[in-house]
């Protein structure tokens, strides 16, 4: 199994409120996975969700992608954390819902 897969598995396996967001450089957007995916798809519903295929495991993950300016249409940049080069996390202690979302009406 290799790092990036192991690294996602061990942060989404006891992930309720969180949403770990992956940067793919040569895209140009971060990724969320699994249980991170289905907490941004709350926030962020116009997002579309997908499946990634880790052939040598044998695993398929859900997954969504955001992009610089999504982030900044749904005000995500000031809840999150960075972990590293290429790693983030969204956290609160408020329920995701209570995010604001300017596509929602108040």
């Amino acid at each position: 199994m290799n790092s990036k897969l192991e690294k996602i598995l061990m942060q989404e396996a006891s992930n309720t409120n969180r949403i770990y967001l992956h940067y793919r450089p040569q895209h140009g957007h971060w990724v969320a996975y699994e249980q991170s995916a289905l907490n941004l798809l709350s926030l962020a519903p116009l997002l579309l969700p997908d499946e990634e295929i880790f052939s040598d495991a044998e695993i398929r993950l859900r997954y969504a992608t955001i992009n610089f300016e999504q982030m900044d249409r749904y005000n995500l940049p000031a809840y999150c954390t960075l972990l590293g080069d290429d790693i983030m996390v969204l956290a609160t202690e408020l329920p995701l819902a209570h995010l604001q979302n300017p596509l929602l009406p108040a």
